[in-house]
C-alpha cells in the first residue's frame, strides 16, 4: 500500500481522506497545512511544510483544495519542490465508471457519482458528490464539477471552469475556461471563457478574471 500525503487540511480534505480510507489502496501518511490552523485532521498529523514528508521518502499524494485555480498554484509549488512528485487519484468506491474511461492523475471522484462510457476526465479535477457525466464529454484540467451536476452526452467543460451545486448542462454543449456556472443553472447553449453565467436558461452575466471569486 502505497504512502501519500495530503496538501490541504480544511473540509475538502476530509472528504478525500474518507475517499481514500473506504479505497483501501493508499495509506495516508499525514497532511501538509502551511497555515499552520490545525496540528491534526481525523487523527492524521498535519505538518506545516512538505519537507517534512520529503525527507523522509514520501513524494506521492493529492492536493485537498477546492478551489480551481488556488489548487493548480499548489500543483506547481509541488513539482517546484519535487519534480518527480506522483500525483495520485481518489476515486470511492460507490462511483460507477463505465469502460473507456480515463480519469487524470491527482482528480477527486466523490461518493454516488456516474461516469459513462468513453468520458475524459482531466488532471487535478473534482468530481463532487452524486454528479453525473454522460458519454464522450471532456472535463479539462483543473476543472470542477458541484455535487449533483448532471452533464449530458458529448460535453466539453474548459480547464480551471468551476460548474455549479444541481447545475444541468445539455448534450454537445461547450463551457470554455475559466468561466463559473452558478448553482441550479440550466446550460442548454455554449458559454464563453472567463465568465460568470447562470440561471435558466443560462446566460453570460459578467466577466471573471482567472482567480477570481466563485461568487
Amino acid at each position: 500500500m502505497a504512502a501519500i500525503l495530503i496538501y490541504g487540511a480544511s473540509g475538502h480534505a476530509r472528504v478525500i481522506i474518507d475517499i481514500i480510507e473506504h479505497a483501501n489502496i493508499h495509506k495516508i501518511i499525514g497532511l501538509v497545512d502551511d497555515t499552520g490552523s490545525v496540528n491534526n485532521l481525523m487523527g492524521y498529523p498535519v505538518a506545516r511544510d512538505i519537507s517534512n514528508f520529503l525527507d523522509r521518502g514520501v513524494n506521492s499524494g493529492l492536493v485537498a483544495i477546492g478551489d480551481n485555480w488556488q489548487r493548480s498554484r499548489l500543483v506547481t509549488k509541488i513539482l517546484d519542490r519535487c519534480k518527480d512528485f506522483e500525483f495520485v487519484t481518489a476515486i470511492h468506491p460507490s462511483v460507477k465508471r463505465a469502460r473507456d474511461v480515463v480519469v487524470g492523475d491527482g482528480t477527486v471522484v466523490m461518493a454516488g457519482c456516474n461516469i459513462n462510457t468513453c468520458t475524459q476526465v482531466g488532471h487535478h479535477c473534482i468530481i463532487n458528490t452524486g454528479s453525473n457525466v454522460d458519454h464522450d464529454c471532456m472535463v479539462n484540467d483543473f476543472a470542477s464539477l458541484a455535487p449533483g451536476v448532471t452533464i449530458g452526452g458529448n460535453v466539453v467543460i474548459g480547464e480551471y471552469t468551476a460548474v455549479g451545486l444541481g447545475a444541468s448542462v445539455i448534450q454537445k454543449v461547450e463551457i470554455e475556461s475559466h468561466t463559473i456556472i452558478g448553482a441550479g443553472s440550466v446550460v442548454i447553449k455554449n458559454i464563453p471563457s472567463h465568465c460568470v453565467a447562470y440561471g435558466n436558461p443560462c446566460k453570460f452575466v459578467r466577466n471573471r478574471e482567472v482567480d477570481g471569486s466563485y461568487l
